[in-house]
């Protein structure tokens, strides 16, 4: 799969000059190992290049997430810059999923850029509480 399968945008040309983020599927590890490198890259890409820094404003929908677990959990919450977007429609169990790991304060460490097996490793001890 590419990350295209997961995530979905438009520019819909109206007058509010929103784009409208979709996600979709599951992002579980399970699913998104194989493309977590291009789905963080895509990700942060349309958060940072045209949301926050960018001149359009984001709409975030995951009501048609599936599934989410940590490491999806923290690919959104990196790319969103460790904080909820202003516009997100969001299941109530998968925000809580969020939020969970936005409590743990996960950081990575600020001169090395993890490789994937890294990322989810260390997201994976901070879930397991180092077990």
């Amino acid at each position: 799969m590419a990350a295209s399968d997961w995530i979905r945008w438009a520019d819909p040309g109206g007058s509010d000059g929103a784009i409208h983020v979709v996600l979709s599927g599951s992002w579980a590890l399970a699913d998104i190992a194989a493309e977590f490198g291009a789905l963080e890259s895509a990700l942060t890409t349309m958060a940072t290049r045209v949301g926050q820094g960018g001149k359009k404003r984001l709409t975030w929908d995951l009501s048609a997430i599936e599934r989410i677990d940590s490491a999806g959990a923290w690919l959104l919450w990196r790319a969103w810059g460790r904080c909820w977007p202003a516009e997100v429609v969001v299941s109530d169990a998968h925000r809580r999923v969020v939020d969970r790991l936005a409590a743990s304060r996960v950081e990575p460490a600020p001169t090395k850029r993890l490789s994937p097996v890294e990322a989810i490793e260390q997201v994976g001890q901070v879930v397991l509480g180092g077990f």
